[in-house]
């Protein structure tokens, strides 16, 4: 009984440290993670589009959020409308179908939070950009 006690109690200091170690890596950022950059990549299969990145070195699960673009006249002013957020524990996600231009942000949450976030949204390769009309305000002079 004596050995169980003992296994018990070093099998609880060794979960306690290794919990406070993830935490510390987490909170303090101590491997960088906000200086990554993911590389992200579309490819078709079959039907789908496929995301595909580079993973995190380290244990996480990645949300993946679609946002559309407003037209800017709502009062609060905000450039994107989020229209859907899953996990994955992959780092990968088939992009849903969607009859507008969608964008994508990626990011990664830790067992105590998130710890890395894109910065700027992935056009989605479904809808290349437009090509924005040239004024011609010029040529009546």
């Amino acid at each position: 009984m004596k050995n169980f006690f003992t296994f018990a109690i070093i099998s609880a200091l060794m979960l306690f440290l290794s919990l406070t170690i993830m935490f510390f890596i987490e909170k303090t950022d101590v491997l960088d993670f906000n200086s990554h950059n993911l590389e992200i990549k579309f490819e078709q299969v079959g039907d789908d589009t496929l995301m595909t990145w580079k993973p995190l070195p380290y244990p996480c699960v990645y949300k993946v959020t679609t946002v559309s673009r407003t037209t800017g006249l709502a009062d609060d002013g905000k450039e994107y409308h989020v229209l859907k957020e899953e996990e994955t524990p992959d780092p990968k996600y088939i992009v849903p179908r969607a009859p507008i231009p969608t964008y994508y942000y990626i990011s990664a949450r830790g067992l105590f939070g998130e710890i890395f976030r894109t910065k700027t949204v992935c056009d989605n390769p479904n809808f290349p950009k437009s090509k924005q009309p040239v004024t011609i305000y010029h040529y009546d002079k």
